[in-house]
């Protein structure tokens, strides 16, 4: 998408968003950027084009009208409620890889990446094959109570899971 129309469907959906009510078309093309100075039939095909692309992307663009009486002039809003995304739960392994990765990138620095390396990794870029016993990938065990699956000491019959990321 070009820079304007996508600052420009930003912009509607932020307005569809703040609002409590259902706005008209006019109102929209006062208050969003990018409508105004348009002919009354290019702001036509552009806001449905807009509305088109933000349904087929999952945003749930509602119409109705403000007065019961008279539902001649159609307005437009977005409920924020249908359009938050549902809270995030992550299991436990998942925590646990979370864990180690904010581990890994906590001392992770700008420093050039040959100061970074260890030497087994940089005698292994200089050979022509990797070694057997290299690998990049990090482990971490996690022991968990067999009976109420919470973190526990070794030697208590926890079970064990082992995580790998590669």
């Amino acid at each position: 998408m070009a820079p304007r129309k996508t600052e420009r469907q930003l912009n509607l959906v932020i307005c569809l968003l703040a609002a409590r009510r259902y706005l008209t078309r006019e109102k929209i093309r006062d208050s969003v950027e990018g409508y105004q100075g348009l002919s009354d039939a290019a702001f036509q095909r552009m806001f449905e084009r807009d509305k088109d692309d933000l349904r087929d992307l999952g945003i749930p663009i509602e119409t109705g009208s403000n007065d019961s009486y008279f539902d001649d002039e159609q307005g437009y809003r977005i409920l924020p409620g249908d359009f938050e995304l549902p809270p995030v739960e992550f299991s436990q392994e998942e925590q646990v890889v979370l864990g180690i990765a904010a581990h890994v990138f906590d001392g992770a620095g700008l420093a050039p990446r040959a100061t970074r390396r260890s030497a087994s990794s940089k005698r292994q870029a200089s050979s022509s094959r990797p070694s057997a016993s290299y690998s990049p990938a990090w482990v971490a065990t996690t022991r968990r109570s067999a009976s109420s699956g919470k973190p526990s000491p070794i030697g208590d019959g926890s079970v064990s899971t082992t995580v790998r990321l590669a």
